[in-house]
């Protein structure tokens, strides 16, 4: 294990997983999207004219229902129950979506982990609990060790009921042996412990004296959210803590073991994986995410070497298409600054998501007859512009404007 390369990857957790060894893995942290159904731009996440870090919205879509078709078929037993009771309760909608969205990864996940162990999956309290309900059903209940609160402190305040402040870390081991180091994460007496002075002596005469390196933290932890102004701030929203991340991996990891982070955001958990002399895989969606990441352990790390690969989203089923041909029209001029902009951006996103022979492109020049008559019919008054269509419906249209890749992926989803 200790001679795996540490790898940065652009792409879907689940498409990398699956590309993984089993049991290669001694550490996951995974902090999924919570389902909050908002998008986040710019360093605080609400910057809305700033650039898409990442999405998370939900809905019921033909990807989801391909997904549960797939896991209620042919995935492990409790996990099909599991999925059925939370269709049962939610019907076809954006908690199941993310449901079964979630299933697919821990199924992976444990599939990766050695025989002792861990993951830790960090969630909002809103989704708390289908995270445990999931958790349950691919770990087994046994096999929770914490459910550990994140108490982080900072941020706003509350005006109409009780501020929240918390965040709820899971930790499962995949057998009933795991690693849990237990002196490398001890933390000082408090003043108010018995232990903190002289110890105690039981009504048996029995004494306990303290361990000299401290005690053992609880299940609270305390631990400060990324302060606007700190040195460790990378400049990505939901960015967690150093400190966090390295009671974790020391917590339930060895030097040159493997700490894997399938939602890696700015790379917290990798920086501090190698910084403790563990090996890393870190892979996350956003093409921003990765990038902040290869900088930040390039900055903080430069002795630690690491490949930076990106995988392509594998093919869209037909399915997701809505069974029809998918038509994409774009009319323009030689003159239009624009214009060979979205031409190269369309095809880049046919080419990145591997959608060649389900996405047929039409292109337009209104400079000659035959164009200038496509446009009449369409009236098409600025250029560029850009009209989706699935079948004989049209499913959105820019016009004069050059649309991102991920507006026309949501359009086609």
């Amino acid at each position: 294990m200790s001679d795996m390369k540490n790898r940065l990857i652009c792409g879907d957790c689940l498409d990398v997983m699956q590309g993984m060894s089993a049991e290669s893995v001694a550490l996951i942290y995974a902090d999924p999207p919570h389902l909050s159904q908002n998008e986040y731009r710019g360093e605080s996440g609400w910057q809305k004219d700033s650039e898409l870090c990442f999405s998370d919205k939900w809905r019921w879509d033909g990807i989801s229902a391909e997904s549960f078709e797939k896991i209620a078929s042919s995935g492990p037993s409790e996990i099909r129950v599991a999925l059925m009771a939370l269709k049962s309760l939610y019907g076809e909608s954006s908690e199941l979506a993310y449901s079964v969205f979630l299933a697919a990864r821990l199924i992976e996940m444990r599939r990766l982990l050695d025989s002792r162990g861990s993951l830790f999956l960090h969630l909002g309290e809103s989704v708390a609990h289908i995270g445990k309900i999931l958790l349950n059903s691919v770990f087994g209940s046994k096999n929770l060790r914490n459910v550990i609160i994140w108490h982080k402190s900072g941020g706003g305040r509350s005006r109409r009921t009780f501020s929240h402040k918390y965040d709820v870390i899971f930790w499962y081991s995949k057998t009933g042996r795991w690693r849990f180091n237990a002196d490398a994460v001890r933390i000082a007496y408090k003043e108010t412990s018995g232990y903190a002075k002289s110890g105690i002596t039981a009504k048996s005469g029995k004494r306990y004296e303290p361990n000299p390196k401290g005690m053992i933290p609880d299940d609270v932890w305390y631990i400060p959210m990324v302060n606007p102004l700190a040195k460790e701030r990378a400049g990505y929203p939901t960015q967690k803590p150093e400190s966090l991340l390295e009671r974790i991996v020391l917590a339930a990891s060895e030097e040159g073991e493997v700490v894997l982070d399938p939602f890696c955001g700015s790379g917290t958990a990798l920086v501090v994986a190698a910084r403790m002399k563990r090996r890393f895989i870190g892979i996350d969606e956003s093409k921003r995410a990765v990038e902040l990441t290869e900088n930040r352990l390039k900055e903080n790390v430069p002795s630690v070497e690491f490949e930076l690969e990106e995988v392509r989203r594998k093919v869209y089923h037909k399915v997701v298409l809505g069974g029809m041909e998918v038509r994409i029209r774009i009319f323009s001029r030689k003159s239009c600054p624009n214009c060979e902009t979205v031409k190269q951006m369309v095809s880049k996103f046919i080419e990145s998501r591997n959608l060649h022979g389900l996405v047929k492109i039409e292109s337009h020049d209104l400079d000659t007859v035959d164009g200038l008559a496509e446009g009449a019919y369409w009236d098409v008054m600025s250029v560029p512009t850009l009209i989706v269509m699935r079948g004989g419906n049209v499913l959105a249209r820019w016009d004069g404007a050059v649309p991102k890749e991920e507006e026309i992926e949501k359009v086609l989803r």
